[in-house]
């Protein structure tokens, strides 16, 4: 299945909305994302499981530049993906590929944040929630935007899993 969202990736998408969503996240999962950038320290490291092209470091880095704080976003993902360019601000974002989320190699309590959008609950999300925890500073916090499991997507994605297993 990384092999599929390698492809994905390549084709430089930001979001797994694909061709129906140009650019960055608008709107409420924009909005959303606004509590963990205010409650960072002023020098802050954060994770980003299940990262993609990194559309959530992206739009975190863009909301902490006015705020003027500075600092490190690493994101992860199974999958090969595209490393941003970097500008010389205070904020990078390095992408890491091929890192599985239920096996991070960071030590314990490297992060402030650790956050994910619609992709931790496609790995083993016990052993994930653990790992994730895991690298979070003790009293970091922990942020995720995940799909209900009755969702539409995750109807679809069922059903196209079975066939494809089946």
């Amino acid at each position: 299945m990384s092999k599929h969202w390698d492809q994905y990736w390549k084709q430089g998408h930001l979001t797994s909305f694909g061709d129906s969503f140009e650019g960055n996240y608008t709107g409420v999962l924009h909005q959303a994302w606004n509590e963990a950038v205010e409650m960072l320290p002023e020098q802050f490291d954060v994770l980003d499981i299940a990262t993609g092209n990194g559309a959530i470091p992206l739009l975190l880095k863009e909301s902490l530049l006015p705020l003027g704080k500075s600092g490190q976003i690493i994101g992860v993902d199974l999958a090969q993906v595209n490393q941003p360019e970097n500008d010389s601000s205070s904020i990078s974002i390095e992408l890491l590929s091929n890192i599985n989320c239920c096996a991070l190699p960071f030590e314990a309590e490297t992060f402030d944040v650790v956050t994910s959008q619609f992709g931790i609950e496609y790995a083993p999300l016990n052993d994930a929630l653990v790992e994730a925890l895991r690298v979070l500073k003790a009293k970091g916090r922990l942020q995720l935007i995940v799909h209900h499991s009755e969702s539409m997507v995750i109807r679809r994605n069922r059903r196209i899993v079975n066939l494809i297993s089946g």
